[in-house]
């Protein structure tokens, strides 16, 4: 090797080694210094009586520690496989809430119709706005709004009162009401949704009203339960989509009672398995019928299960909760 090389080799040697020491002693000064910090702030006590200096990290101490979480359970297929369920469903998705996996899926990006769905993005967003919950609006029902009213035209109410009608009975007259509420006059909502939608990231969605009236508000299965995993990150919303039932007093002191859509949550149609936490429901003639719904297993393994499509009203209810009891009983978290 060339006299010159050898020379750089050797100063890089030493540097590193001096670095290295450098750093040690730096390290175990910031211990040092950490620990007097934490004595001094009667957390400890003093450095004299006999506090172990070298057991503070200091990496710890101010926030910046090294140990990694433990990891994430993963859903493992077992080995004996089970028949999956019958469906009549044209699109349905069943993913691990903690990882993303996909558990099942048919025809789960083809874009469908998803009618009453479609209120949870319009949640979504007024939820965003972070509007006063509290304050009052009158219920206005447009002429030619089908579906359930819940509230009478001319109630005066909370915008919470709004929201809860709109998620929980699925009120359109409702949703149009917390929408006018929120926007300014003239603005227009329905742009709104879409820039929301491709901000959010939901690429298959196509909105045509606030509350799913048209045919044309459309999404895939996956983005649909995008939807629902948002709403639930959003505690007004998790409590709404949760609820069996809900109770409005109007400003005159008349009481309003709401119930869900979800004939599971009111007992209309059995549990079958062991904790639902979260719905929506959507149906049109051109849709069908459509459900989106978070589940949990005794131990807390959270799926979220899509059917798109189903033939009627039980269809997509008791198809849900086969495909969430399949892969429950199809996967194991290890």
């Amino acid at each position: 090797m060339p006299r010159s090389g050898w020379l750089f080799s050797t100063l890089t040697v030493i540097g590193i080694a001096g670095a290295s020491v450098l750093i040690g002693a730096n390290a175990a000064r910031g211990t040092a210094v950490a620990a007097q910090s934490l004595a001094g702030a009667g957390l400890l006590g003093s450095p004299m009586s006999g506090v172990v200096l070298a057991s503070v990290d200091p990496r710890t101490v101010f926030g910046q520690s090294n140990v990694l979480p433990p990891p994430m359970p993963q859903p493992m297929r077992n080995a004996a496989e089970t028949k999956t369920p019958t469906l009549t469903a044209k699109s349905a998705l069943v993913i691990d809430g903690a990882t993303g996996m996909v558990l099942f899926e048919k025809e789960a990006d083809a874009p469908r119709s998803i009618a009453s769905i479609t209120k949870l993005l319009t949640a979504i967003i007024v939820a965003d706005l972070a509007p006063d919950w509290a304050a009052t609006s009158t219920m206005r029902t447009p002429k030619g709004i089908d579906g359930p009213h819940v509230l009478d035209h001319g109630d005066v109410v909370r915008l919470q009162d709004l929201l809860f009608a709109s998620l929980i009975g699925s009120s359109n007259s409702a949703t149009l009401s917390m929408v006018d509420a929120v926007m300014p006059r003239g603005a227009s909502f329905v742009a709104r949704m879409r820039l929301a939608a491709e901000r959010y990231g939901l690429m298959s969605v196509r909105a045509a009203d606030p509350a799913g009236l048209s045919p044309d508000n459309r999404a895939t299965a996956r983005d649909v339960v995008r939807l629902l995993q948002m709403a639930l990150e959003r505690p007004v919303l998790r409590e709404a989509v949760g609820a069996a039932e809900y109770e409005v007093r109007t400003a005159k002191g008349e009481v309003r009672k709401v119930a869900s859509t979800n004939w599971v949550l009111l007992g209309k149609i059995p549990l079958t398995v062991p904790k639902m936490i979260g719905s929506k429901t959507g149906y049109l003639p051109e849709a069908g019928y459509n459900f989106v719904t978070a589940v949990e297993d005794a131990a807390g393994h959270r799926l979220y299960v899509a059917v798109l499509g189903a033939a009627d009203h039980y269809a997509r209810f008791t198809e849900a909760q086969a495909l969430a009891a399949w892969a429950f009983g199809q996967f194991s978290w290890q």
